[in-house]
C-alpha cells in the first residue's frame, strides 16, 4: 500500500475564513483558546468561492525576503516541527503551526497548533486555538502571526518560536542552517488535483532554547523544519496528501508528498532532496516511491492511519524504514478544523548510496477522518 493524502492544514484554513465569515465581526474578538475536553461543536464549514490558482498558470518569482511575510492569498501557513535535546540526554519531538485563510476584504482568520512528543514517557500533548487578528497588509519582509499561546515570527530562518500545552511549553530561536529550498522547479507546485501552490522548506534550521516538561524548566538544542505555503487554494473538493519530511545524518534532506483526490485517487507524487549544502533536486513523478507497512486505528475518532513505512528513489540508492517513535500521536481538531489529523515525529534508518543512514523526522496524515464538524467555536485539545 503507497502512502494516502492527507487535508489538515487545509481544513484549519477553511475552518478560519468560516470563522470570519460566520461570527459577522467588525472588530477582531480575542484570542480564543482551545482546551479539553471538548464539550462545544467545531464552527461549521462553508465551502469557498474564491477562485482557485489553476494548473499551468504562469506563477511569480519566490524572493526572499519578501516572501517571507504573509501574503494576500486565500489560504496560507507557516509550519515548522523539530527535535530537541537537553545536556542529560532526554529527546522531544515538536510541531508549531500558524494556519491563516483570508477572507474578502482582507479579514483573516488563524488557527495555531502545537503538539510535544515525550520519548523518554511516551506521552503526545496537543493544544489548537483561533484567533482574528487584524487584516493582512503584506507580502512585507518577515511575519509575526500568533494566536493565544503559539507564535511563530522572523525572516530569512532567524525565526522565534513559542508555544505550549498543559504539560509543556518551548521558546526556541532558530538560525538557518541551509538556504530555503523551493519545492517543484521554481517553488510553484500542485497542492490537489487542479490546484497549485507557492511552497519552499527551510529544512535544518539549527535551534535553542527552553522547554518546560511538567513545571520543570531545561536547555534544549536541536534541528527544525521549517515549511511555508500560500496561494489562492481552497482545496474544497476533498481528497489531501500524505507529507513526509526527513533529516538525514549524511546531512541529506527528503521532503515526500502523494496528493489524491476527493475519491482517493492519486494524482500527483513528488519530493525534493535537499543536498549538505541545500541544493535542491525536485523528484519528480516516478523517481520517489512510498509504501506502509502498517496501521494505526484510533481508539478516539475511529481513523485508521497507515504506519510505518518505506521510502525509496531508486536512482539515489536511497532506501528507508520510517517508524514512529509514538503510534498515537493524532491531533483530535474536529473543534477547530473540523477534521482530526495524524501529525507524528518517525525514527529513519536505512542506506543512502550503499552507505548506512539514520535520522529523524515528522510525517503527516490526514483525509482519514470522516467526521463532520460540529456546530459553535470551543474545542478539544490534549
Amino acid at each position: 500500500m503507497t502512502l494516502r493524502p492527507i487535508l489538515a492544514p487545509v481544513l484549519v484554513a477553511s475552518l478560519v475564513l468560516a470563522l470570519a465569515i460566520a461570527c459577522g465581526v467588525s472588530e477582531p474578538p480575542p484570542t480564543v483558546p482551545v482546551a479539553a475536553p471538548a464539550t462545544v461543536g467545531a464552527l461549521p464549514l462553508s465551502p469557498a468561492s474564491e477562485p482557485s490558482a489553476a494548473l499551468g498558470a504562469e506563477p511569480s518569482a519566490i524572493a526572499f525576503p519578501r516572501d517571507d511575510g504573509p501574503h494576500q492569498a486565500l489560504t496560507e501557513w507557516w509550519y515548522y516541527n523539530g527535535h530537541l535535546n537537553d545536556s542529560a540526554g532526554s529527546r522531544y519531538g515538536f510541531q508549531l503551526v500558524v494556519f491563516k485563510r483570508q477572507a474578502p476584504g482582507g479579514r483573516s482568520g488563524y488557527a495555531g497548533h502545537v503538539a510535544v512528543t515525550n520519548h523518554q514517557t511516551g506521552q503526545f500533548q496537543y493544544r489548537q486555538e483561533i484567533s482574528l487578528p487584524p487584516p493582512v497588509t503584506g507580502p512585507g519582509e518577515g511575519f509575526d502571526v500568533s494566536t493565544a499561546s503559539v507564535r511563530a515570527a522572523g525572516t530569512a530562518g532567524n525565526d522565534v518560536l513559542s508555544g505550549a500545552t498543559a504539560d509543556y511549553r518551548i521558546a526556541l530561536s532558530l538560525k538557518p542552517g541551509k538556504p530555503p529550498a523551493l519545492h517543484g522547479r521554481n517553488g510553484y507546485i500542485g497542492v490537489a488535483a487542479n490546484e497549485m501552490s507557492y511552497y519552499y522548506s527551510r529544512t535544518r534550521l539549527l535551534t535553542e532554547g527552553t522547554l518546560m516538561d511538567h513545571g520543570r524548566t531545561v536547555p534544549v538544542t536541536g534541528e527544525v523544519w521549517m515549511d511555508h505555503q500560500w496561494g489562492d487554494f481552497s482545496l474544497d473538493g476533498g481528497g489531501g496528501w500524505d507529507w513526509l519530511g526527513v533529516q538525514l545524518s549524511d546531512g541529506t534532506d527528503l521532503m515526500v508528498s502523494v496528493i489524491r483526490n476527493g475519491a482517493g485517487e492519486p494524482v500527483l507524487t513528488y519530493g525534493t532532496l535537499v543536498g549538505t549544502q541545500g541544493e535542491a533536486e525536485h523528484l519528480g513523478q516516478g523517481r520517489v516511491r512510498a509504501r506502509a507497512t502498517g496501521q494505526w486505528a484510533s481508539a478516539k475518532t475511529g481513523a485508521v492511519y497507515p504506519m510505518g513505512w518505506v521510502v525509496e528513489v531508486a536512482d539515489r540508492g536511497l532506501e528507508l524504514t520510517v517508524r514512529p517513535v509514538v503510534q498515537d500521536q493524532e491531533l483530535d481538531t474536529l473543534d477547530t478544523i473540523g477534521r482530526a489529523y495524524w501529525e507524528g515525529e518517525v525514527r529513519v534508518a536505512g542506506a543512502a548510496g550503499g552507505n548506512p543512514v539514520e535520522g529523524l523526522g515528522y510525517v503527516e496524515l490526514t483525509g482519514y477522518d470522516r467526521r463532520q464538524a460540529r456546530g459553535t467555536a470551543q474545542g478539544s485539545g490534549s
